[in-house]
């Protein structure tokens, strides 16, 4: 596996996004649009990152997706927001994102789910913090654009207080961060008592940054408390919905899920098995 630790420092979102265009062989999703093979990933390591060109799990998904359409796909990686707002203009045809179109609705159609990734909450492995009720009142880092339950996101950019959360979880306060490597370092040095996000995805920037220069700053013992499991899905946009397009691109997923592929490119980048 071809990794670098700086590869996730400049982070920026902790969902999972990737978009495309039907094009050549196939229908287009709009008359009125221009085809294109340019592919929107979203920038979280190991989903989506540039070193010497795009690289990540993601980026792999959309070259394989090329090969299985006989189409020279490109990806590009661009942050979240930017991915996320081409999904609702319809200047992107899809994204990979997690939770699919849950809470998309107005602006989106749902596709197949290539994951399922377990969600929930990291902290420094201690004898205080065996449960999750043992982080009531406490400071837990939440990603900003983070969306996985009604306490559990984060839109705003100052610290809040959350209160009637869940009976697992009655209160704790919300405070936003940037990037999983920004929380990470925050929860090493004690500044954060949790950080909520992709389990998976948090584990491997701990797993990876062990071989970097700054390795022992997260070099720490974390306990893990699951919430839920998300779908990482297809999700379509409205704006420029073709069924025709749509059935081909799900067929050529659907057989990539099937064959085996999509779980060969995840775990070439995971080493985490959660």
């Amino acid at each position: 596996m071809h990794r670098k630790a700086h590869h996730y420092l400049s982070q920026a979102s902790s969902s999972v996004v990737c978009c495309c265009m039907l094009i050549l062989g196939g229908p287009s999703f709009a008359e009125t649009e221009s085809p294109t093979n340019t592919i929107s990933v979203i920038e979280l390591y190991p989903w989506g990152y540039n070193e010497d060109g795009p690289q990540g799990i993601h980026s792999e998904i959309v070259r394989l997706l090329g090969k299985q359409l006989g189409q020279p796909y490109t990806p590009i990686v661009k942050p979240y927001a930017r991915v996320e707002n081409d999904l609702k203009t319809g200047k992107s045809m899809f994204s990979f994102l997690a939770g699919g179109s849950l809470n998309r609705g107005g602006y989106s159609i749902e596709g197949p789910t290539l994951f399922d990734l377990k969600f929930g909450v990291i902290v420094r492995a201690s004898d205080e913090m065996e449960e999750l009720i043992d982080l009531t009142g406490l400071e837990i880092g939440v990603m900003r654009g983070l969306s996985i339950s009604d306490c559990f996101n984060s839109s705003t950019n100052t610290r809040v207080k959350i209160d009637n959360c869940s009976a697992d979880l009655p209160s704790f306060y919300k405070f936003p961060i940037n990037e999983y490597s920004q929380g990470l370092k925050m929860l090493a040095a004690g500044r954060l008592d949790g950080l909520v996000g992709s389990i998976p995805t948090m584990m491997e920037i701990l797993n990876t940054k062990k071989h970097s220069p700054e390795g022992s700053r997260l070099n720490f013992k974390f306990d893990v408390f699951v919430l839920k499991v998300v779908p990482i899905s297809v999700v379509y946009s409205k704006e420029v919905y073709n069924p025709a397009a749509a059935q081909e691109l799900n067929k050529a997923f659907r057989e990539m899920i099937a064959s085996g592929k999509i779980m060969e490119i995840y775990h070439k980048f995971m080493e985490s098995k959660e």
